[in-house]
């Protein structure tokens, strides 16, 4: 991700230089959401109004999925909920099949 200084156009990175990864929003022990895009604001406003204790982690890469980190993330509760964006059903078959073939 780029800083709020840098615009995307200015990135110099290439997609090989991209490195996959998780970052855990929340920590929780109930229930494992994971999500990414516009989801992750829906996540995170319904893990305040449950009053839960929810593990939240945002998919900071999609392409690359960071296949290890999703499967810790899952494993943690052994209860995984996704939450995406309209368009992300492709991404949610993936994670689905990775969390469903690994935990």
């Amino acid at each position: 991700p780029l800083g709020d200084d840098v615009a995307a156009s200015e990135s110099s990175a290439s997609p090989a230089d991209v490195i996959p990864g998780v970052w855990t929003l929340r920590e929780g022990d109930a229930l494992t959401i994971l999500s990414w895009g516009c989801g992750v604001e829906r996540a995170l406003r319904a893990v305040d109004v449950a009053g839960q204790s929810v593990h939240v982690v945002e998919l900071a890469t999609l392409a690359p999925l960071d296949v290890s980190a999703i499967v810790a993330a899952a494993s943690r509760t052994g209860r995984v909920l996704l939450v995406h964006g309209d368009a992300g059903a492709g991404v949610a078959h993936r994670v689905t099949s990775l969390v469903a073939d690994h935990c």
